[in-house]
């Protein structure tokens, strides 16, 4: 839990930075399966959620003002495509499938050994990809076309979500997010871990 509770500080601190509520009220926006069959998994990152942003509101909140948590409950649904199929992962395997209501699978291949972990669907109507071990996301067409494109050297994309923006934010585990645009434009933001251990 603590480590949980060190990551999302440092999330929340790196959001309200980039997302332009630290003039206002820094609000940071908690979209977690609090309902359905992924909600026990997601149950301790909600909590150490909750844990950060009562630990840095106690010591002063963000700019001397208190962070306020905007709950969403996105109900374990997954990634919907432009087709209405359901799109997921396959990490063991590189590749990407989709389902259809009517229980029909499909897969499209990605390259080998990149690991595919976090999927969203954009504004684009496409279906965004990260891999863990190699720095590029991948776009995948409702048909199956991949377009591959680069992040910067020793970068790793894990989970990926849609902003409000039309743009893909993800995030890294070296102290980053990062956003891409449909056009396929990286920009990532660094930020420092309040809760560093080794400080």
């Amino acid at each position: 839990m603590a480590g949980v509770a060190a990551m999302t500080a440092s999330a929340l601190v790196a959001l309200t930075a980039v997302t332009g509520f630290a003039a206002d009220k820094p609000v940071f926006g908690l979209v977690m399966s609090f309902s359905g069959w992924f909600a026990p998994v997601d149950a301790d990152t909600i909590a150490g959620a909750k844990l950060a942003v009562s630990e840095i509101n106690a010591a002063g909140g963000v700019l001397g003002q208190p962070i306020e948590v905007v709950e969403f409950d996105n109900k374990s649904e997954p990634p919907l495509g432009a087709d209405g199929a359901v799109w997921f992962t396959q990490p063991h395997a590189d590749k990407v499938g989709r389902i259809t209501s009517g229980g029909y699978i499909t897969e499209v291949a990605l390259p080998a050994g990149g690991v595919p972990l976090g999927i969203a669907a954009g504004s684009d109507r496409n279906l965004w990809v990260t891999v863990v071990r190699a720095p590029v996301i991948y776009r995948v067409t409702p048909k199956g076309d991949i377009t591959p494109f680069p992040m910067p050297a020793k970068s790793m994309a894990t989970f990926i979500t849609a902003g409000p923006d039309g743009n893909l934010w993800f995030t890294e585990p070296n102290g980053k997010v990062g956003r891409i645009t449909t056009s396929g434009d990286v920009t990532e933001f660094v930020f420092s871990n309040p809760y560093d251990e080794d400080k």
